[in-house]
This record gives C-alpha cells, sequence and structure tokens, in this order.
C-alpha cells in the first residue's frame, strides 16, 4: 500500500508509521437527466440527493420534482402563495359567476368520486342547467404581476355532446394566458393558463366551454376540484380555506439535504438534476478494500501526542505523539493510551468514543468516508468494546468492532 509508509528518525533512533498526504481534487458533476433520490413513505421529511459520479461536496445548483398525484412536478425553494378561497369548496362564498351570485349550473358537494389526490374528499359536481358558457369567479385580493390559475376537471364520458374541456383561466383586460383544450374523459385533469396582470386585481374567472369551443350542452355534469390563483409559475396544489396560505416546498443543504415543508405521499418518487462539486481523493488507496481497515487500525493504535492538560497515566510526563506531528495541525493516532490503568466507568466508556471519533475524523475531512458512527461498551471485566460504522462515499458501509484489555481496569 503507498500511502502508508515507516518513517525512521536517525537522529533519535525511532521509527513510526507516516501517511502520505491525500490530494483532494474539486470536479464539476452535471446531472442532466433527473435521478431519483428518495420515495414518500407519508411521514419522512428529509432526503439526501443522490451522487451520479464521486461524493457531493457542494450542489452547485439544483431542480428538485416530486411525482405523486401531481404528475412530475417541479418544486421550488422560494415562497409560494395560493390566494384564491375556498379552494376545495365551490359552494360557498366568494365563488360567484362573473354576473351573477351562483353557477350558470348547480353547484353540490360529491362523493361521486375520489378527489384527484385519491382520498374521499367531496368535490364539486356541476350540472349545466342552461345553454351558456359555464363560469365561476372567486373574489380575492391579488397582486399585480405573473400570476397563474390552475383548476382540476373530471369529464365523465358517455355525455352526448361533449368532446371535451375549452379552458379560460379569465384574469380580465390584461388576460394574455393561454387557452387549454383536453379531450380526456374519466380521469382527473389539471387545467393551467397564466397571465402577466399589470395591477392588483380583486377575483379570478374560470370559464369552461365545450372542446370545439361551443357551450357544453345542458345536462352535462363536471366535476371541479382544488383551485388555485398563484404568484408566479405556479406549483403542486396549495390547499386554501379563508386566507392566503404561503408555502416554501423545500430547503436544500449546500452538502445535498433536501428537507420537505410537508411528507412526501406513500409511494412519491423524488428526483433532481442540475451539478456538483466531487471532492475526490487520490495519491493512495484508503477508499477501497482492506487499506480503509488498515488505516483505522494505523488511526487507533498509534499513540497521538497527549493534549498539554492530559493526565499521563504511567506516571513519566511523556506525552508521546510522532515527531513528524511538529507543526501539524492534526497529528496522527489516537490518544485511547490515556485510559491505561483507568477504572471500569461510564467515563471511560465516553472517552474512549471521544477518542476514536477524534483519531479517524481526518478520513471524513479527506473524504474517504462521508460520515461514522461509534459505540462504546463494556463487552465484559477489563474488556472495552467498539463498534465502528463508516458509511462510504459510495458503495457500502463498512462495519469494524474491536476490543482492547487495559492492565489495571477494575
Amino acid at each position: 500500500m503507498t500511502d502508508i509508509s515507516i518513517l525512521w528518525d536517525v537522529a533519535s533512533g525511532r521509527g513510526d508509521w507516516g501517511f502520505s498526504p491525500f490530494s483532494i481534487a474539486g470536479q464539476q458533476i452535471s446531472v442532466a437527466t433527473p435521478v431519483a433520490f428518495g420515495y414518500g413513505d407519508g411521514a419522512a421529511t428529509q432526503f439526501a440527493l443522490a451522487p451520479t459520479a464521486g461524493p457531493i461536496s457542494a450542489v452547485v445548483s439544483a431542480q428538485i420534482y416530486r411525482n405523486d398525484w401531481h404528475g412530475n412536478q417541479l418544486l421550488y425553494p422560494t415562497p409560494r402563495t395560493n390566494r384564491i378561497r375556498q379552494s376545495a369548496n365551490m359552494t360557498v362564498a366568494p365563488w360567484q359567476t362573473s354576473n351573477g351570485t351562483a353557477f350558470i349550473g348547480t353547484v353540490t358537494q360529491s362523493t361521486d368520486i375520489a378527489a384527484p389526490d385519491g382520498t374521499a374528499t367531496a368535490v364539486n359536481k356541476l350540472v349545466v342547467v342552461n345553454n351558456s358558457n359555464l363560469g365561476a369567479r372567486s373574489t380575492h385580493t391579488a397582486p399585480a404581476g405573473q400570476r397563474t390559475g390552475s383548476i382540476w376537471a373530471y369529464v365523465p364520458s358517455g355525455q352526448s355532446g361533449v368532446v371535451g374541456l375549452w379552458f379560460n383561466n379569465d384574469y380580465g383586460d390584461t388576460e394574455s394566458g393561454s387557452i387549454v383544450t383536453t379531450s380526456v374523459f374519466d380521469a382527473w385533469v389539471q387545467l393551467t393558463s397564466t397571465a402577466n396582470v399589470a395591477s392588483a386585481r380583486t377575483w379570478q374567472d374560470f370559464n369552461l366551454k365545450n372542446g370545439n369551443n361551443t357551450n357544453l350542452p345542458v345536462g352535462t355534469i363536471v366535476y371541479l376540484a382544488f383551485a388555485e390563483d398563484e404568484d408566479g409559475a405556479g406549483g403542486a396544489y396549495i390547499p386554501v380555506t379563508t386566507a392566503d396560505v404561503t408555502v416554501t416546498d423545500y430547503t436544500l443543504s449546500s452538502t445535498g439535504l433536501v428537507t420537505l415543508a410537508s411528507a412526501a405521499a406513500t409511494g412519491a418518487v423524488l428526483s433532481w438534476s442540475g451539478a456538483y462539486v466531487s471532492n475526490v481523493a487520490s495519491g493512495g488507496f484508503l477508499q477501497t478494500g482492506n487499506d480503509l481497515q488498515t488505516a483505522v487500525l494505523l488511526s487507533l493504535f498509534t499513540d497521538r501526542v497527549a493534549n498539554s492538560d492530559d493526565f499521563i497515566p504511567d506516571g513519566t510526563g511523556d506525552p508521546r505523539g510522532w515527531w513528524g506531528d511538529v507543526g501539524e495541525d492534526t497529528p496522527i493516532g489516537s490518544r485511547l493510551w490515556l485510559l491505561d490503568r483507568s477504572k471500569q466507568t461510564q467515563e471511560v466508556l465516553n472517552n474512549a468514543r471521544d477518542y476514536i471519533t477524534e483519531a479517524l475524523q481526518w478520513l471524513v475531512d479527506d473524504g474517504v468516508v462521508a460520515s461514522m458512527d461509534v459505540q462504546t461498551e463494556w463487552t465484559r471485566d477489563t474488556f472495552l468494546g467498539a463498534q465502528i460504522m463508516l458509511y462510504q462515499p459510495a458503495g457500502p458501509g463498512v462495519a469494524l468492532t474491536f476490543a482492547w484489555a487495559w492492565q489495571q481496569i477494575s
């Protein structure tokens, strides 16, 4: 193994283990095609981005997606606000038609079909009662700028004269949004349009017509659910009752830990694309095979220099350590030797855990392992045991178990 060698100090006639330094190369990795990194279970909110070529040292850019009942939806790290009122119940105020006090049709809450998210929540069942444009207005205040309106619609098949839906999310005189048509039946479809609104306004109109731009026939049944009038480009549905609701879909740490504002539904798939920096250690072979175990052995069983306030158990006052550590920021070895002649106490267990973590921290700092867990216990009289789990940046974790016997531990 080329990165561990015996060094000999001729002047003092002393030898010790030494490590040749690692070089750390920062390489930017592009993730062009979205990569799955988590699966919803209805409870978990934290997930680590999955690397594709080396560990993630720093995220350069990221787009986070969640594939659930919305479809494959882009999530946003910035606040989003839904300003519509009663987004799920269109039978109550402030819902009204653009020129009256009720829908052009009858509207009731119905459980004939499940809501778009698969729940048994009641949805809005509309029945057209005259041959006119089916429209509804929600009265609320929204600022100027880009706005996105959407509503989920379900058209049962077999209705004579119905060929689909023609949807205009009307923002008034400054409307510049798109017209959306659909010919999908017996399935929920999200209808969306956007506009750049020049000034603040106090309403939003939802207009539905036949897919060929004619009025829907009398008696047509349309189910509607989950309406939104959202600032910006729009995103996943935000439930609202009587006041604006603002959410931030997620936060992202610099090293790739995603924290969702709410747990992903069971079965939802989280994926990401973007770019990150990978710091790859070179100049040695400590990242694979038995070399990692050898590095741990050398780190634990060579004597690290004692701190100035440490008690020297053998009474000599010799702080030990390696002469080559003089002037170095991080000495090699461990201070486990300070536990010789200690009593069998919880304090000794705690100190042993701290000394082991201290001795192996360089593996994390140099990117050889991503993280580690250390546990200590008394396995039997005068024997202290340690379980060490090293989590590699790529590949399986490495579990190591040790037991030490010190003289005069009692």
